[in-house]
């Protein structure tokens, strides 16, 4: 399908050469995102869990044991409830409460839930009454959650937005018009068609357009990347955008819409 596709557009050699590569490009990128939301998803749901583990914690008297808080939270059937239940495994294989307990950070990425690991080797580890920082820290996660719940439309809408605008809205009014001038010069003769017949002006605007829509689709992925907090995913949202953008460019650009 690679190499089929630029071969279903009426461009030059370049062009299909660049077509081609993103195109190979294309799968590879689809899956990196695919697996990507899939791994965000869980740690979204393992962050949200936490202020109610904390609670959980600071509700126990103090001297209550850490591995009986442990085998409680195991019980639980959200994803942190998993986490704790592998913790558990290996505290049951020998492993120390300190190791168990600190294997949950070196599996996640997530930052909170390795500061919040952090918080609880501390106290274990003290054996001091860490009561009212664990309910402080569970009160500015909880906090910080409903504030990021509430920007997260907002920086979602922009998100979509900017990539429909790249990806769909612009490349099509561009083909749009570029077909309805290619139209005109045919059908109407004059300066246009005889230029364009010569291979000199029209073929050379196209080939630019296409040029500024791989630039705009590198622009808007680096914008959505940085926006994400996340600038490596660039090159994944360019491979996706430039490709969308040049087949629904060519794709409408060889209509005869007049």
């Amino acid at each position: 399908a690679a190499i089929i596709l630029p071969y279903l557009f009426n461009v030059n050699f370049y062009m299909k050469f660049a077509i081609t590569l993103v195109s190979l490009l294309f799968p590879f990128a689809m899956n990196h995102l695919i697996l990507e939301y899939k791994e965000d998803m869980i740690q979204k749901k393992l962050e949200l869990q936490i202020p109610s583990l904390f609670a959980h914690i600071a509700s126990k008297p103090i001297g209550y044991p850490f591995e009986a808080i442990i085998s409680e939270i195991a019980m639980d059937k959200g994803a942190l409830g998993g986490e704790f239940k592998k913790a558990q495994g290996m505290i049951i294989a020998g492993f120390s409460t300190e190791y168990a307990i600190g294997n949950i950070a070196i599996e996640n990425k997530s930052q909170l839930i390795k500061r919040a690991i952090s918080l609880l080797l501390d106290g274990y580890k003290t054996g001091g009454n860490y009561k009212q920082a664990y309910l402080d820290f569970g009160e500015d996660i909880s906090q910080m959650q409903r504030m990021q719940m509430e920007n997260a439309s907002a920086s979602i809408m922009h998100k979509y937005t900017l990539l429909a605008a790249v990806g769909l809205l612009i490349p099509s009014i561009i083909a749009i018009l570029i077909s309805f001038v290619s139209g005109l010069g045919i059908n109407e003769g004059g300066i246009l068609e005889s230029s364009a017949q010569n291979g000199q002006i029209l073929p050379s605007i196209i080939v630019s357009l296409q040029i500024y829509l791989v630039l705009l689709s590198a622009i808007a992925s680096a914008i959505i990347a940085m926006q994400e907090g996340k600038i490596k995913k660039a090159p994944i949202y360019f491979c996706i955008l430039s490709l969308l953008a040049l087949s629904i460019f060519n794709a409408i650009k060889g209509m005869q819409l007049v």
